[in-house]
This record gives C-alpha cells, sequence and structure tokens, in this order.
C-alpha cells in the first residue's frame, strides 16, 4: 500500500461539470501513462485537443514545453506555473516587481498577492491582449 494513498487525475468540463476522463494514480510503477505530469495531461486530453478549447491547470502540470505543445494542437492553456521551471528566465523570476513577458503566443505574468507570495500564471489564449497597454497602445511586456 502506498503510504501516501491514491490520486485521481481527471479531465472535467468547467461549464457543466461533465467528467470526459480520469486516471487513477498510486504512486510510482510502470505505468507510462501517468509517469510524468506533460504525459498525464496528454493521456487525459486525448479526445479533448484540436478543439480550440482552453485547459486550466494547477502548477503540477502547467509547464512552457506542455502549453506549446497544446497549442500547436489548437488547445489554450491557461495556469499557474513554478517558478523554477525549465525555460523561465531566472531575472523574470528573481524581479520583485509585477511584470509580464511573452514569447509567440505565450504570456507569463507574475504578480504579488501577499508580502512574500508571488504568483506566476502562463496562458496562450488572449496573450496579444497583454502585449499594449489599452489606455496608450503602448507594449507592455518583455519578449522573452
Amino acid at each position: 500500500q502506498h503510504k501516501h494513498g491514491i490520486k485521481i487525475w481527471c479531465a472535467n468540463d468547467s461549464q457543466n461539470f461533465y467528467l470526459h476522463n480520469a486516471k487513477i494514480y498510486a504512486g510510482r510503477g510502470n505505468d507510462e501513462e501517468t509517469s510524468t505530469p506533460e504525459k498525464t495531461v496528454l493521456n487525459l486530453t486525448t479526445n479533448l485537443r484540436y478543439s480550440g478549447r482552453t485547459f486550466t491547470m494547477d502548477n503540477f502540470f502547467t509547464s512552457i514545453p506542455l502549453a506549446e505543445k497544446l497549442l500547436a494542437e489548437r488547445t489554450y492553456v491557461v495556469g499557474t506555473i513554478r517558478p523554477k521551471r525549465y525555460a523561465i528566465p531566472n531575472d523574470f523570476v528573481d524581479d520583485e516587481a509585477s511584470s509580464c513577458i511573452y514569447h509567440e503566443n505565450l504570456s507569463l505574468t507574475k504578480f504579488q498577492t501577499k508580502k512574500e507570495k508571488r504568483i506566476f500564471l502562463l496562458w496562450t489564449k488572449h496573450s496579444r491582449l497583454m502585449e499594449c497597454d489599452p489606455e496608450n497602445g503602448q507594449e507592455t511586456g518583455t519578449r522573452i
């Protein structure tokens, strides 16, 4: 028996609460479908991609390579991301000011909710909206 129990990974519809797919994770093993967060997402969403949907995920699953892969399949991502993930510039992570950077169709925003709590948010949908300040039309982000 696994000391932490089991986890159930789910792909749900946020509007009607329909369960599209689920996988049980009971710890490390030989299950290739859930061996990494990226493989878990790709396996859970096999029948949902190429449909223009937006997937919302937490920082365990969100990564820039996964977001790029899903975007290539006409699927969008919105999710918190861990600041030490691969491909996030160190100077962006270390700077304490709220800011936004973008690259092609990816936007990464950092903001602070409490004194010591910084939130990093990655999304591929509506990324062009972040490039310009709505008041003066000037670019506000920095290219990745």
